[in-house]
């Protein structure tokens, strides 16, 4: 898993405008929006996803992260994950994420996850077996005291969690072990520029694009569609996240580990129909289309401002990845 490399925020930025291309009806769809310069380049340095080079990485990851537990004073067997498949294989017999079609399936894949799964070419009813931890048993033995010494300098010590509107940034340095051998195996650094804060500050297109005057106008048109169409939401993400809590609510009423057939019937049902007004009112006001736009507008304006730390970033991305 390329952890640390390319941070969620970041890797939104490529989709974002990739969705910019595909999005909305009639002539206006026809002409695909051009990605932004920094999508565009960070796709180029990544390029397709290589099943090998993953299960290699990962590989490095154990064999560093047991280098630096024994430095530590602990015994560390790397876990064997070369059995994990580390890409998606493709969708299969299923229309495209985020579509009304993929909605009149699937809804947004929750309730409807095994058909979804079966759609895509996985058997539900085979549960993919997790790489065994040869290091379980040895740490099961230890003391109270030595298993949470073992843990701090495995995974760094846990501060625990913050409110929502304080959330955790992710520092390796405070990561322990595996957050050093991560960012030796995955992140790029540059002589003189501090990536991290590069990271953070394209990660604030995605923030800013989100209060652009011409996504805002969408959103309310989406908005003003969604109640149309009987449902009261005023942010698109508030749409697929209140099947969420209803779902979460359903299985945390359940006292035996099975649902109520009915409940669950009614919800996805529910997810559907939410699902379906939802893709289509994001093509009727071109949402995807208009923030991939917007966000493709920001980032020429910030590699245009930031162009040699990009530049150089983009560039050991390549080298790294040997693309």
């Amino acid at each position: 898993m390329r952890a640390g490399t390319w941070s969620v925020v970041t890797g939104a930025l490529v989709a974002l405008a990739v969705a910019g291309c595909s999005s909305g009806d009639g002539p206006a769809a026809e002409e695909e929006a051009e990605m932004g310069p920094i999508s565009r380049m960070m796709q180029e340095a990544y390029g397709e996803p290589d099943e090998q080079q993953m299960v290699d990485q990962q590989a490095q990851v154990e064999d560093l992260v047991a280098a630096c537990m024994a430095e530590q004073g602990f015994e560390y067997t790397p876990v064997d994950t070369s059995g994990q498949s580390f890409v998606v294989p493709e969708d299969g017999d299923v229309p495209e994420w985020g579509s009304v079609e993929f909605a009149e399936r699937f809804g947004y894949g929750m309730t409807t996850s095994d058909e979804l799964a079966e759609a895509q070419g996985y058997d539900p009813s085979v549960e993919e077996e997790m790489p065994v931890n040869p290091n379980d048993e040895r740490v099961m033995a230890m003391g109270e005291g030595e298993q949470q010494a073992y843990y701090e300098a495995l995974y760094g010590v846990q501060t625990g969690t913050t409110s929502e509107d304080e959330p955790v940034e992710y520092d390796w340095t405070t990561a322990g072990c595996s957050g050093a051998a991560q960012h030796e195996v995955f992140e790029v650094e540059v002589e003189g520029t501090d990536t991290q804060d590069l990271q953070t500050r394209l990660g604030e297109i995605y923030e800013d694009a989100q209060q652009d005057p011409r996504y805002r106008t969408a959103q309310q048109e989406w908005a003003t569609c969604m109640g149309d169409e009987g449902h009261d939401f005023t942010a698109p993400e508030d749409a697929q996240q209140s099947i969420s809590d209803d779902l979460n609510a359903m299985w945390e009423a359940s006292t035996t580990g099975e649902v109520d057939e009915a409940v669950e019937a009614d919800l996805r049902e529910r997810e559907i129909a939410v699902a379906v007004a939802d893709a289509g009112c994001r093509e009727g006001a071109d949402l995807d289309g208009v923030l991939g736009q917007v966000t493709s507008d920001l980032e020429e304006t910030f590699y245009a401002e930031n162009k040699a730390e990009v530049d150089a970033w983009v560039a050991a991305m390549q080298e790294k990845n040997g693309s």
